[in-house]
């Protein structure tokens, strides 16, 4: 899929954990985002990393999209400054190939290609990441060919209030904000817990083009809460609610005629984009003797109005209303631990393409989607096993089968070690966005409702090892993981233009085909000192065309050691990606390939706990102030120097 796609319109199964380990015992860490039922990493065969809570709580970055750009098989790409569209890729897929969900909830804009953009989302308040990589559409549908990205927010334990505060300030006038405040009731009758998450970031933020002299500022504000009651030990009832509101400043691409010097460059304009997401989503949970029951409803509204000189010239708006039915049945018995899950979902979507003084360009559209799925896991001595299979019915393309395995086999283990390997396979989908169908930009974008979905089918396999002993006399931990993966990709959606200049989206005939090689390592010493590295070797074509953006070479090396006292910790991390190809449009031609180069970014940081409930932070990003590009024609930021206060009343 071409970036044109996306920008109009988000260790291995044992692959290691970014966060410092703590303990043997961090082999039975418990994951939830590649099945409905926890897992520890020993029974999960697909490829997942997980970001611990104290690694976030150790990071003086702002964004989620910063942490995950240390995980192996992830690329990042922001257009620009604060606030533009930060696309991220998993193995080589397409933004909107990666499904998100935020404690449960899907966030992928329906609007905007179906891809999520991590420009806004930040890392307060959020307890751990999920990256499960390779296609899951048999568990999720459609939107997750390239993998999963599980957020999970913070959930305390101990009972009366709680609560805390945040504080960022940077150059370019960037200033964070934010406060959290709950309560839980721990009474063995009806146990409770609420609370509720305030934060605003803005920046007055730097120039998006690399020949202009305007600065694009950027205007966030969150808001999220969360509710939930035991009824018993065996019903409970949740709520989430959640809702972001942008203001980004931005620039324009010339396309004007005649054609001057800066066609198809970006240069300075009074352009703005307005953005509002709103999630609700409603769960109850019924256990009954073997049997767990889970209901849900899940409501979306994302909206975005584009703006120049402050007049509205288009919207978007799209809708999404989900019903989620699950049973879950445990299965005792033998020498095996065996569970079965099934589930019925239903999925309502409405798309509404507005564009002002041109009433031919405003569509409303709307489909709905019935899908079945049924999940068998079983762990068996030193092997576990699980197998999905999914029946989608969809109102405007044909029904879709899509199935997933995946094997983990623990080939041998002591006090000291374990030695696994994992081993998956699967298949996955992506309808086409509403965009892509019927989105309409006059003498620019007409959608071409015939397009088909795509379809994927991959596999992977991966060796881990973990060890502990002494190292240079003193406790050590260390934990490596490598894994290879292909995947072919079917149909796949990308841009052609006219004569005119007319871009329309269409299905390739041939097959696009994305491999490579992932590696992750973790050493930790005296529990002090920890080397992270992560590394990815990737090939992704087109049609025999190298894909846009997406760096054969990719990798990052971070070392962090923590004061005497540990009551802090430094960090320097290195990160690199390789040469690259974009698109570029000059004087109003055919898109042409253009190379990126290869970049290496240095960044510093320290925090330091004051009190024990008083955290300072300091960071320096990019410290040699390279200058790059991670999308053709959008300056990147250069040297950015922020400190920060955390207060925490737990």
């Amino acid at each position: 899929m071409s970036f044109t796609r996306a920008s109009q319109t988000l260790i291995a199964a044992s692959l290691i954990s970014l966060a410092t380990p703590s303990a043997a015992a961090e082999i039975e860490e418990v994951l939830v985002t590649a099945s409905h039922q926890p897992q520890t990493l020993n029974q999960i065969g697909s490829a997942i990393s997980r970001i611990e809570a104290n690694e976030l709580a150790n990071q003086t970055s702002t964004y989620v999209a910063d942490l995950l750009r240390n995980a192996a098989g992830v690329s990042v790409n922001q257009s620009g400054p604060l606030g533009s569209l930060t696309q991220v890729r998993m193995r080589g897929a397409e933004a909107n190939h990666t499904l998100v969900m935020i404690d449960g909830v899907r966030v992928n804009d329906i609007s905007l290609g179906s891809e999520f953009n991590f420009a806004n989302l930040t890392n307060a308040d959020i307890s751990h990441v999920e990256v499960l990589r390779g296609p899951q559409s048999a568990r999720y549908g459609s939107d997750a060919i390239g993998g999963v990205i599980g957020i999970f927010t913070r959930q305390r334990e101990s009972a009366g209030w709680h609560g805390g505060a945040h504080f960022g300030a940077g150059q370019f006038n960037t200033q964070d904000l934010g406060a959290r405040i709950g309560f839980r009731s721990n009474d063995p009758k009806r146990s409770w817990h609420a609370h509720l998450n305030v934060g605003q970031l803005s920046t007055d933020g730097i120039d998006a083009s690399p020949i202009g002299s305007e600065l694009d500022g950027f205007n966030t504000t969150q808001v999220s809460a969360q509710a939930h009651i035991n009824f018993t030990p065996d019903a409970s009832m949740s709520m989430v609610l959640r809702q972001v509101t942008t203001e980004s400043e931005g620039d324009k691409q010339d396309f004007d005629f005649p054609t001057t010097t800066t066609q198809g460059l970006i240069v300075d304009a009074d352009e703005r984009v307005d953005g509002e997401q709103q999630h609700l989503h409603v769960s109850y949970d019924h256990k009954i003797g073997a049997w767990a029951h889970h209901a849900a409803l899940t409501q979306s509204q994302n909206s975005t109005d584009y703006l120049v000189n402050g007049n509205a010239t288009s919207g978007l708006r799209g809708e999404r209303l989900l019903l989620d039915l699950q049973t879950t049945r445990r299965i005792d018995g033998g020498n095996a631990e065996r569970s079965i899950n099934m589930g019925l979902q239903s999925e309502q979507r409405d798309f509404e393409n507005i564009y002002a003084g041109f009433s031919a360009a405003n569509y409303t559209a709307d489909d709905s989607q019935n899908s079945v799925f049924a999940e068998y896991l079983v762990d068996y001595a030193q092997t576990s096993l699980a197998l999905s299979l999914r029946r989608d019915w969809n109102q405007r393309f044909a029904n879709a089968t899509t199935a997933r395995g995946s094997i983990s086999h623990v080939l041998w283990q002591s006090s000291a070690s374990q030695s696994r390997l994992h081993l998956s396979f699967g298949q996955g989908i992506t309808n086409p966005s509403f965009f892509e169908l019927f989105g309409f930009i006059p003498s620019t974008f007409i959608g071409n409702p015939e397009l088909q979905p795509e379809r994927s089918s991959s596999y992977d396999l991966g060796w881990a090892q973990s060890w502990e002993g002494e190292l240079a006399g003193s406790s050590a931990r260390w934990d490596f993981d490598l894994t290879y993966f292909s995947a072919d990709l079917q149909n796949e959606i990308t841009t052609v233009y006219d004569a005119n200049f007319m871009s329309r989206p269409i299905n390739l005939e041939t097959d696009s085909d994305r491999s490579g090689i992932e590696v992750s390592g973790n050493v930790v010493i005296a529990t002090a000192w920890q080397v992270a590295v992560a590394y990815t070797r990737l090939t992704a074509e087109e049609n025999g065309i190298e894909e846009v953006r997406r760096p054969k070479h990719s990798g990052q090396l971070r070392i962090s050691r923590d004061f005497a006292d540990s009551k802090g910790r430094a960090s320097v991390q290195f990160l690199h990606n390789g040469k690259r190809t974009d698109n570029e449009f000059i004087y109003a031609t055919a898109a042409t390939r253009v190379n990126l180069q290869p970049y290496t970014l240095t960044n510093i940081g320290i925090s330091y706990d004051l009190r024990p409930n008083l955290t300072l932070t300091g960071r320096i990003d990019n410290l040699a102030d390279t200058q790059y590009q991670q999308v053709f024609g959008y300056n990147s930021p250069g040297r950015y120097v922020s400190v920060g206060a955390k207060l925490n009343l737990e």
